[in-house]
């Protein structure tokens, strides 16, 4: 597989001092990988500093062997839905033209490929008939549907995604994950940070388990072993068992 993400000896924080540290791992090309750990664990640091919001203290990100700043148009990012200002006066066709607006020149027109593009995002997470109304109508689930339509619309090869399932209901998380396996499948590269494990080992390809430096990365199977979880989480967790009983009933699944 040909790498996607590297990450070396990263180490960043805040004026209160660093939250990861020496975070070093891989991500392959054309998976669903998920960063998974506690709160607290540096999960969103980690994102922010690899979209350059965030300046590492030391260590390197590279993506496709280069910096941000040399692929950022290949790049999508969606934000925590917290972050987000929702009373802003858009309407959901605005945002997801945002979208667009990394591959425009300053003062652009909007081209016909452009609306092309919003309109094919907007009917893929079905909401193309609400495109005339404001964000601040929505409810939570449709929000983030209509983020990750404008991450769409960008088209990208890597999505990188903040706790995108937080705060939806259950059919909107089961539609996001469709959309992202089925992102996969065309060969880009998915990047999620997430906090459920049950989800995260049966959905995800690779993953990422950190608190405050890596604790192990790789396969679902090979890295959420009950001695990396009591080494993330401190402790046993009452979920420990049930997550190894379902680790063990995946791989005992008959492949097609």
């Amino acid at each position: 597989m040909n790498t996607v993400i590297k990450v070396s000896n990263l180490t960043a924080g805040y004026d209160t001092g660093p939250v990861i540290w020496g975070v070093s791992f891989e991500i392959p090309e054309g998976v669903v990988a998920g960063i998974v750990g506690p709160n607290g664990a540096g999960k969103s640091t980690l994102l922010k500093v690899m979209v350059g919001m965030l300046k590492p203290h030391s260590g390197t990100v590279l993506f496709w062997n280069k910096q941000y700043d040399e692929v950022y148009k290949r790049i999508a990012y969606v934000p925590q839905k917290e972050e987000v200002d929702w009373t802003f006066p858009a309407t959901v066709y605005d945002v997801v033209m945002m979208g667009r607006w990394v591959h425009r020149r300053l003062w652009g027109r909007i081209t016909k490929t452009d609306r092309e593009l919003v309109k094919q995002a907007l009917e893929t997470v079905e909401m193309w008939d609400y495109r005339h109304r404001q964000i601040s109508r929505l409810s939570g689930g449709q929000q983030q549907r209509v983020f990750f339509a404008r991450a769409l619309a960008q088209d990208p090869d890597l999505f990188l995604l903040d706790e995108p399932f937080a705060g939806v209901d259950m059919k909107t998380e089961e539609k996001l994950l469709e959309l992202l396996k089925n992102q996969a499948s065309q060969g880009k590269t998915v990047v999620v940070v997430h906090h459920n494990l049950f989800t995260a080992s049966e959905h995800f390809q690779w993953l990422v388990l950190l608190n405050m430096h890596v604790v192990s990365a790789g396969p679902p199977d090979s890295v959420l072993t009950p001695e990396n979880i009591e080494r993330a989480y401190g402790g046993h967790l009452p979920v420990l068992a049930r997550l190894s009983q379902r680790l063990s009933s995946l791989k005992e699944k008959p492949t097609r």
